[in-house]
């Protein structure tokens, strides 16, 4: 059985998920599962991406007229798959830069059990260029964003995941996040487990 499990969740991401898809194949830990939840049907990128990178693949649905939510069902769907004790939650298109972000977001968890672990982010702006650099301003506060950032898997599913009650974008990651620290997790951010956040559209 894996250490550790990545879960992606995807929305018409492809071109950018075949990035972070390759970076992390150069990371140095070996036997990381991945997970990849897709909402809705790309034509068969995603799936065909899937199968190219090993990953173990999900759909939520194949309707083209049901609108994005949010990553909260993907998310869920991926915990629950998951054969690792610990998951590295993320966005399709943050992609790892440092060699070791693995590592460094799954050793500190052999340490101490109730910890969240996030990786520090690296905003790009549509030309590629960094426009912010460091943990992303929120993680200040007591809900950061998931955009890479991991937790044993038995603490996700004792406060139950991620609430699927949220409609449109955002907020059921820092949610997750919250209800985390209030249930007694150390928040860590590792200032050299360094990601990319691709630029993308709306």
């Amino acid at each position: 059985m894996p250490e550790v499990s990545i879960v992606i969740s995807a929305y018409r991401r492809a071109p950018l998920l075949a990035v972070t898809l390759e970076s992390i194949k150069a990371q140095r830990f070996p036997g990381a599962e991945i997970i990849i939840v897709e909402d809705g049907d790309d034509g068969g990128a995603t799936a065909l991406l899937a199968g190219q990178y090993g990953a173990r693949y999900f759909q939520r649905c194949n309707r083209p007229d049901v609108p994005y939510a949010n990553c909260a069902p993907l998310l869920n769907k991926g915990i629950r798959e998951a054969r690792g004790e610990i998951v590295i939650l993320q966005n399709a298109e943050v992609r790892h830069e440092s060699p070791d972000v693995i590592a460094r977001l799954v050793v500190p968890h052999r340490i101490c059990r109730h910890r969240a672990i996030f990786a520090s982010v690296q905003m790009l702006d549509p030309g590629g260029c960094p426009w912010y650099w460091g943990s992303h301003p929120v993680h200040a506060g007591p809900s950061p964003y998931f955009y890479c950032g991991s937790v044993r898997r038995e603490n996700l599913l004792a406060i139950g995941g991620l609430d699927e009650d949220f409609k449109y974008w955002g907020a059921e990651d820092d949610d997750l996040a919250l209800r985390l620290r209030m249930a007694g997790m150390d928040f860590v951010f590792d200032a050299d487990a360094v990601v990319s956040h691709q630029w993308h559209p709306p």
